[in-house]
């Protein structure tokens, strides 16, 4: 789980990690030349934000700790313990200075601390989504680390949907309603490789009466619109049940306003007696 620094270094998915709460996961990086060689840059330093964008720590390297720990020439750790009080990504910002008075560079990691919750969901989406071992993460998206940000995806998807709701992967209530968490975030994996598939089918074309074509996306899409069709009508049940769960507000306009709504659309010289008088 490691992060390869030239210069600079901007978060992408093979620098996103996930650890569970209360467990440890350790933080490589390992500084590099232009020839690739293993260096010691002059200053390192390191800043760790919380998912609020709080500062975590900050520190720089002196080789006394107490978080950055050098492994070797160019490689250097953090070992990062998941916050049980913060779920969710924290940025590692590294920064460093190959001489004193240098240009400083910048390299970033992002490390996710998952809820229990959410590893009871994870095979499940894998169950439907893997069965041919595809789990190739640069064309695919099949990681654990895939797997998790469509399954964000879908609680966010859940949430979005009328009426507004505000899930968080630790309080959905996963026992009940796992599958339409599993279809959404199948949709959501699926837009993903559908993207893939539009910049890689191979249009049909003929030659002496023989003819090739590829064509993922046209597949893709048409199982897309069924399981579109099948997590709208789970969505609906379920937000009709939190309706019904959270209770609703019946208004009611009263005796005053239909009063005073009559005596508005009466003609004027209409009377009504004592209470209300002559319009």
């Amino acid at each position: 789980m490691s992060g390869t620094f030239l210069q600079q270094s901007i978060p992408n998915p093979s620098n996103t990690h996930l650890v569970i709460v209360g467990q440890t996961k350790r933080m490589k990086v390992n500084f590099q030349n232009i020839n690739n060689v293993d260096y010691d840059p002059n200053t390192i330093s390191l800043t760790v934000y919380k998912p609020n964008n709080d500062v975590f720590f900050t520190e720089t390297y002196s080789g006394a700790g107490p978080n950055i720990i050098k492994a070797s020439t160019g490689n250097y750790y953090v070992d990062f313990v998941g916050d049980t009080n913060n779920t969710g990504d924290f940025q590692f910002i590294w920064s460093w200075k190959d001489t004193v008075g240098g240009e400083q560079y910048t390299g970033v990691q992002s490390i996710t601390t998952l809820p229990i919750q959410v590893l009871t969901i994870v095979p499940n989406l894998r169950n439907q989504l893997d069965k041919a071992s595809l789990a190739i993460n640069t064309i695919f998206g099949y990681g654990e680390e895939n797997l998790y940000f469509y399954i964000r995806g879908a609680i966010s998807r859940i949430n979005i949907a009328p009426p507004n709701t505000s899930f968080t992967l630790q309080n959905f209530p996963y026992d009940v309603n796992r599958q339409m968490v599993v279809d959404i975030a199948t949709f959501v994996a699926l837009e993903s490789q559908g993207l893939v598939s539009i910049s890689t089918d191979v249009p049909a074309y003929s030659l002496q009466g023989n003819s090739l074509g590829i064509d993922h996306w046209g597949r893709i899409s048409a199982y897309l619109s069924m399981l579109e069709k099948r997590a709208d009508m789970e969505l609906g049940n379920f937000k009709l049940n939190e309706l019904q769960r959270i209770g609703g507000v019946k208004v009611e306009f009263g005796a005053g306003f239909r009063q005073s709504s009559i005596f508005s659309a009466s003609p004027s010289g209409t009377s009504f007696g004592n209470m209300l008088g002559t319009r």
